[in-house]
């Protein structure tokens, strides 16, 4: 029985309640030059999570945040997802300009790890975050900003909106 529930989980497959085989979803990353340019072509926002190696809340937002299913889902099909190493040294273009990622996490105002920087498709900030958040505040911090609730309300009106709508249902 072990050895069966070792070779289902190293295939990615999860058992399911009901018996059934359900295919683990994760978050599909690009890489920076190919993330943009996926951006410019589907018109789909930019997640940029900048982190280094050390970071221990970097770890923690892979496995819990990244990897649970909704937030995975969510950012597949709303979400160009890139990251950065704020220590690294490689280069590439953006905007016109040579950048190595440690250039472009300081550009973009990393001053704590994780941070993660929210664009829209033509690359223009929309908004950055610092810190951990759970997976469940996450989803909602990724539909704000992917639905563009951040054009027409504030954070709380939204957050209170939805609380609203989740009591109806």
């Amino acid at each position: 029985m072990v050895l069966f529930i070792i070779i289902f989980l190293t295939f990615g497959m999860v058992l399911t309640p009901g018996g059934e085989t359900e295919k683990k979803v994760e978050t599909p990353w690009s890489t920076f030059e190919e993330g943009i340019e996926q951006a410019k072509k589907s018109n789909k926002k930019i997640m940029l999570d900048i982190y280094t190696d050390w970071c221990g809340w970097c770890k923690k937002l892979d496995r819990e945040v990244y990897a649970n299913k909704d937030v995975a889902k969510y950012l597949g099909d709303s979400y160009i997802s890139i990251k950065i190493n704020a220590e690294s040294t490689k280069k590439f273009k953006f905007k016109g300009k040579e950048y190595t990622e440690q250039q472009l996490a300081q550009a973009f105002g990393a001053t704590g790890y994780p941070t993660i920087v929210f664009l829209k498709s033509d690359s223009d900030m929309i908004t950055k975050l610092g810190g951990y958040v759970e997976a469940g505040r996450f989803l909602k911090i990724l539909k704000f900003l992917g639905e563009d609730h951040y054009e027409k309300m504030k954070w709380e009106e939204y957050l209170d909106k939805e609380e609203k709508s989740s009591k109806k249902k």
